[in-house]
């Protein structure tokens, strides 16, 4: 009996993996059918793109980079863009309505949009980049006044792909964003 659990358990943990590793590899290459161009659509965008960060850091590493060099490429490839959208996440989740994240938490989001934009400029010399920080929700102004932040922030939210919480993360918490960045790419 002890035998078949240690063997379940371990068959259990290589599907999760499994399950994780062509999850994000889709999402993150941007597939036709991906639900990252699915998303993107539907938050009027051309094309989006995942990358992680280590927990802590705001660098991007080397992966991050050839991921960002080269949904740019494929971007232009299919045609002109007119801007970037970058949402940045903490190391937690968006928060819930009325719950304020630690400065902490905000200023590494802050510090993860601000070094993808550096890098898109610099490197692929885009110029038009938004930057959304994710750990902090828009203000009761920018709701009403309907910024393009409460936009971004709001659209994202209604999607699913900001869950406030452990519960709304799904299966395996693979829609959690914790530690990531998306980067869409907007037409004219």
């Amino acid at each position: 009996m002890g035998r078949y659990n240690i063997l379940q358990r371990t068959l259990i943990a290589i599907a999760v993996s499994a399950s994780a590793s062509i999850g994000l590899v889709s999402f993150a290459q941007g597939s036709p059918n991906s639900e990252a161009t699915q998303i993107a659509a539907r938050l009027g965008a051309i094309d989006m793109v995942a990358i992680d960060f280590e927990k802590g850091s705001s660098s991007l590493s080397n992966l991050a980079q050839e991921q960002l060099s080269q949904f740019i490429s494929e971007a232009r490839q299919r045609g002109d863009f007119a801007e970037i959208k970058v949402a940045a996440w903490g190391d937690q989740q968006y928060p819930s309505k009325g719950q304020v994240l630690a400065k902490s938490q905000v200023d590494l989001a802050r510090e993860r949009a601000d070094n993808i934009r550096e890098f898109l400029h610099r490197v692929q010399r885009v110029s038009a980049i938004e930057t959304h920080n994710m750990a902090e929700r828009p203000s009761q102004v920018e709701q009403i006044l309907e910024t393009t932040d409460a936009q971004v922030k709001n659209g994202i939210e209604r999607l699913s792909v900001a869950p406030t919480n452990e519960d709304q993360t799904g299966f395996f918490k693979l829609k959690g964003k914790t530690s990531q960045a998306l980067i869409m790419v907007y037409g004219r």
